[in-house]
């Protein structure tokens, strides 16, 4: 499906997976136009999950569970442009309603907050669609490193959730990657106090959170094995943290005692 916008080239497409009945997850990339390589590492994702081609149970467990909206490119003339902005010269990155009026560059963060289709298709999805969780791919240099960055407002127990899963994407990323002279390996990070996609939706009570990539072409096996793993493993976790644990069996009840029968008397007595 797509969001239709003014003309057919700033169109937002996306991939809708599972049933309408299921609560909704929204992953989605290039807010920011210079981030193909997470556009990529989505659209792959989607293969991923429709074909399932190794028949992974994890990947049938989760579409039992969920339903998941993948947009791979929410600012497509920036993504058209190679620029971090739009076709009005706006970062729709910026353009959330959070910290919006203190963010000093009044250009990129535009007129108001969601008056572009980038973050404006984010809203819809979060308020009107009621997703229950949001994870934004983006693409850094190599000195930000590989992270996950927690909206500012994560309540206690969503941030203990994003520790969880990042040990868990650790652990199946140990000793697959090397970056520099070091292991690759994920870490948590706090999102700085400006507009964001996934600082608004965390201020919404969504768990929200931006995972962030490196490098650029000739990193796309690693980046596409990152984003893949953790977005797999970020959609286990919100599944999971959506079930109800069993409720503990009641104590078995011993058998009642039956009272003693008073002794008989004896014959005669």
């Amino acid at each position: 499906s797509f969001e239709a916008g003014e003309k057919k080239e700033d169109s937002i497409f996306s991939y809708t997976i599972g049933d309408k009945d299921k609560p909704l997850v929204v992953l989605a990339a290039c807010l920011d136009g210079r981030g193909w390589p997470a556009a990529v590492a989505l659209e792959r994702l989607a293969e991923v999950l429709l074909d399932n081609p190794t028949h992974d149970p994890r990947i049938e467990w989760l579409l039992e569970h969920l339903r998941i909206r993948i947009l791979p490119v929410l600012n497509p003339v920036g993504y058209q442009k190679g620029t971090a902005h739009n076709e009005n010269g706006v970062d729709p990155d910026r353009n959330f309603a959070y910290e919006w009026e203190a963010f000093a560059d009044k250009k990129l963060r535009g007129k108001e907050p969601f008056s572009e289709n980038g973050s404006a298709v984010v809203r819809r999805a979060i308020e009107a669609d009621k997703a229950i969780a949001f994870l934004d791919v983006g693409v850094d240099d190599y000195d930000a490193g590989y992270r996950i960055v927690r909206a500012r407002d994560a309540s206690d127990a969503q941030q203990a959730l994003l520790h969880a899963l990042v040990s868990v994407t650790n652990a199946r990323l140990r000793y697959r990657f090397v970056v520099g002279d070091k292991m690759l390996q994920l870490r948590v990070t706090r999102d700085a106090a400006r507009p964001s996609a996934a600082n608004w939706a965390g201020s919404k009570g969504v768990l929200a959170a931006s995972l962030r990539i490196c490098g650029d072409g000739e990193d796309s096996i690693t980046n596409n094995e990152v984003a893949i793993e953790s977005a797999l493993t970020f959609l286990q976790a919100v599944a999971l943290s959506r079930e109800k644990p069993e409720p503990e069996p009641a104590p078995a009840k011993e058998p009642a005692k039956r009272p003693a029968k008073a002794p008989k008397k004896a014959a005669g007595g």
